[in-house]
């Protein structure tokens, strides 16, 4: 499309709303926070990779080629680009690919444009002008073309909320599980000091907390183990169960980025949630037995289960979620876990 189809003022306000409206919604799908960076450090990269991709489609677009598809190919260049930087790791050979083909293919288009001789009838400076300006727009095309099936990959990954890492360490289930205990995997325990944790990468502190999961199985007496795996979580999210997929999921910022402490933590945490989704599913066995003192707090936890309250996005959805009995429960027991760990691990 080489002409204009929006008005100056009416494009800069679809800029300004595009931008917008990806930005939210790939902070809350997507975002991960660049290695060695802070999240915000991370946020300000990615606001000046978007931001300054928008002003050279301003520059370049303004006198024509103001129409949404120059934007659409921009949005999508400049986040399948920070997406490519904070993914490759993960996804090494899909990477590559992408950004070879992006390089390959732009630099065929840069010798292309410039193999062209300028005309005679216009000065030098205008044809490095013009040709310039065709080759950040190509090279914009090709790489957004190039970036998109990469970009929606990891889009879909983390939309689903699929494992980015799964643990190397085995998952122990009955009856081995009686063997799971702190003093039988000492070694592995040790390595949550601090100190050993911060030389330790991320799928080696994926399968310590696997590890952890085993031995949390054996003490609450869970029939199966919970599978540890790291995956891209909701803002503010740093750790959630799923009871039909018996997984714990940890987010991968807080497992590259947080302590120790903090991991094991949410480990014991979302464990006890575990040891909650047993007692209902006992509770639930039979009407004939659910009024025995046994369950006197377990139909509480079965009604918050099925009416859960995740968290939502303001002040009142927090507290709901917060002061929930299976939340509070959760909380306790997994200060008086990490409590006993370190007391363990410091003895």
């Amino acid at each position: 499309m080489s002409k204009n189809t929006l008005g100056k003022l009416e494009y800069l306000f679809y800029i300004i709303w595009f931008q917008a409206i990806s930005m939210y919604w790939y902070r809350t799908l997507c975002f991960r926070s660049l290695n060695s960076l802070t999240v915000q450090q991370s946020k300000l990269i990615l606001w000046g990779i978007t931001g300054g991709s928008l002003i050279i489609l301003i520059c370049t677009t303004w006198k024509r080629l103001r129409n949404f598809t120059e934007l659409f190919l921009t949005l999508v260049f400049a986040y399948g680009l920070y997406a490519l930087i904070t993914y490759a790791d993960y996804f090494k050979v899909f990477a590559l690919i992408s950004l070879a083909a992006a390089v390959a293919l732009s630099i065929l288009l840069i010798v292309i444009a410039f193999s062209e001789p300028p005309k005679r009838s216009k000065r030098f400076s205008d044809y490095i002008r013009m040709r310039l300006r065709t080759v950040l727009l190509c090279t914009r095309t090709v790489s957004a073309l190039c970036l998109a099936p990469f970009f929606t990959f990891v889009a879909v990954i983390s939309f689903l909320d699929m494992p980015l890492i799964k643990p190397t360490e085995n998952v122990i289930n009955m009856p081995a599980i009686q063997e799971a205990t702190i003093s039988n995997n000492m070694p592995t325990v040790q390595l949550l000091n601090e100190e050993k944790w911060t030389r330790l990468s991320e799928q080696e502190r994926l399968d310590v907390l696997q590890v952890i999961a085993n031995i949390e199985a054996h003490y609450l007496g869970i029939p199966y183990t919970p599978t540890v795996e790291a995956a891209v979580l909701d803002t503010n999210t740093i750790g959630t169960y799923s009871y039909s997929e018996r997984s714990i999921k940890v987010s991968i910022d807080s497992l590259k980025n947080g302590t120790a402490h903090d991991a094991l933590k949410i480990v014991a945490h979302e464990s006890y949630h575990s040891y909650q989704h047993c007692l209902v599913e006992l509770f639930l066995m039979s009407e004939e037995y659910q009024h025995l003192l046994l369950f006197s707090g377990i139909k509480e936890y079965a009604d918050e289960f099925a009416h859960y309250k995740d968290g939502g996005t303001n002040t009142e959805d927090f507290y709901e979620y917060y002061f929930q009995t299976v939340e509070i429960d959760a909380r306790n027991y997994a200060i008086e876990a990490v409590s006993d760990y370190y007391s363990r691990i410091s003895n």
